[in-house]
C-alpha cells in the first residue's frame, strides 16, 4: 500500500509482484490443512516406536507406503512453491529497494539480479505447476491414480 501511495506502481506488473505470493500463501494455508488430514491414524506414534525406516520398509503394507511418500511429496512441493513465493516477494522488495540510494543499495541491486528468475513468467508456471502438483499429491488423487495402475 505504501507503494501504490508513493506512486512506484508503473505498470500492472507490479501488482503481480504483490498478489501472487499473497495467493500462494493462501495456497499453502488449504495445502497444509491438507496435508494434515492426510495423516495416518497412529503412523506417528508407530514410526517413533519402530523407528522411521523400519517403519516405512517393514511395518506399513505398499498402499500405505505409497500414500505416505505421496504426502511427503505433496508436502515439498508445497514448500517448494512457498519459497518460490518468498523469492518472488524478496525480487519485489529488492526492486522497490534500488530507487533509493544508500549503503545497502548494492545489497538491494545484487538481490534483484539474483532472484530476477521468480519474477519472469517461467517463475509463475514453476509456482503454478508446484501448486497442482502439491494440490494432487495431497489431495489423494495421485494415491488414487497409482493404486488404480497398480
Amino acid at each position: 500500500m505504501a507503494s501504490a501511495i508513493r506512486g512506484q506502481y508503473n505498470s500492472a506488473e507490479w501488482v503481480w509482484y504483490i498478489f501472487t505470493p499473497l495467493i500462494v500463501v493462501g495456497a499453502s494455508v488449504y495445502l497444509s490443512e491438507l496435508a494434515q488430514a492426510g495423516i495416518i491414524a497412529g503412523a506417528r506414534e508407530a514410526a517413533f516406536r519402530y523407528g522411521i525406516f523400519d517403519y516405512y520398509f517393514d511395518v506399513l503394507k505398499d498402499g500405505h507406503r505409497i500414500w505416505i511418500l505421496s504426502q511427503l511429496l505433496g508436502v515439498v512441493m508445497g514448500i517448494g512453491s512457498t519459497l518460490a513465493a518468498a523469492l518472488r516477494s524478496l525480487h519485489y522488495l529488492a526492486l522497490m529497494n534500488q530507487r533509493a540510494s544508500g549503503a545497502l543499495s548494492p545489497l538491494w541491486f545484487s538481490l534483484a539480479r539474483y532472484t530476477r528468475f521468480s519474477a519472469r513468467a517461467s517463475g509463475v508456471v514453476l509456482l503454478i505447476i508446484l501448486l497442482c502438483a502439491a494440490y494432487f499429491m495431497l489431495s489423494g488423487q495421485a494415491y488414487e491414480l497409482w493404486m488404480r495402475r497398480g
